[in-house]
């Protein structure tokens, strides 16, 4: 009996780090593009505005869209990342609980995240950006754990 119970915490210990891998991938691909300089950083998001302004937005100029694209780029990776980390953290704690985690740690390193760009070449601190990635991790916390409530609320098991 002992070594089943040993073998199913293993198990579970096993999936728990598992299910952190895509927020922790995430995590580092947020951090690769935070990190790189001015021109690297046009150069990955200009090619995307230009095929977005040509296929959707012709009568806009191609600056506009790509600044655009730039702040919801901002919105999207902390959406996502908060998401991931709410579904991961679900494993280790109640889904409240786990939200109100991530909230906080995704507000901090959102703000740390457009603090450190001061000591790139090229970038700068916009506390508006800040803004746009705590709106980012607000709504994908509350669609996350959202959609954790409306599964358990299906299934019948709100009061576990």
């Amino acid at each position: 009996m002992k070594s089943s119970k040993k073998t199913n915490r293993a198990k579970n210990r096993k999936l728990t780090m598992i299910s952190f891998l895509p927020a922790i991938i995430w995590l580092i691909l947020l951090l690769v593009l935070s990190s790189q300089n001015g021109p690297q950083t046009a150069a990955t998001s200009l090619p995307m505005a230009e095929w977005i302004q040509q296929h959707f937005f012709p009568q806009d100029s191609v600056d506009y869209v790509h600044m655009y694209l730039r702040k919801w780029a901002h919105f999207i990776v902390y959406f996502i990342e908060s998401g991931l980390l709410v579904l991961a953290m679900k494993n280790v704690m109640k889904a409240w609980k786990a939200a109100c985690a991530v909230f906080g740690l995704c507000t901090i390193l959102a703000i740390a995240d457009e603090a450190h760009k001061v000591l790139i070449v090229g970038r700068h601190c916009q506390w508006d950006e800040a803004g746009i990635n705590i709106v980012g991790v607000i709504m994908g916390v509350l669609l996350t754990w959202s959609i954790l409530w409306l599964i358990r609320w299906a299934r019948g098991t709100l009061e576990d």
